[in-house]
C-alpha cells in the first residue's frame, strides 16, 4: 500500500493531528483523545503504518507511534 492508496476517515485524521501535536503517543492515549476504542485505534494505526504515514517505536505495552521524520 502506498501513501496515495489510503483514504483517511475522521478517526485516522484525528490520530495524525494528535501525533502532530504530541509528537508521539500510545494507542491507549490516542483512543482516549479521539473518543474511540483501542481496537479502532489499533486498526487505523495498522493501516497508517502500511501507508508509511506513522512509525512504530517499541513493542508491547511500551509502544509509541509518531509521524515519520521528514528529510530536508
Amino acid at each position: 500500500m502506498r501513501d496515495a492508496d489510503i483514504e483517511l476517515d475522521d478517526v485516522s485524521g484525528k490520530i495524525l493531528k494528535t501525533l502532530e501535536t504530541l509528537k508521539q503517543a500510545r494507542p491507549y492515549d490516542l483512543a482516549r483523545i479521539c473518543g474511540v476504542s483501542q481496537l479502532t485505534v489499533q486498526r487505523r494505526l495498522k493501516e497508517l503504518l502500511l501507508a508509511n504515514l506513522v512509525v512504530k517505536n517499541g513493542n508491547t505495552k511500551g509502544v509509541r507511534y509518531a509521524l515519520p521524520e521528514t528529510k530536508n
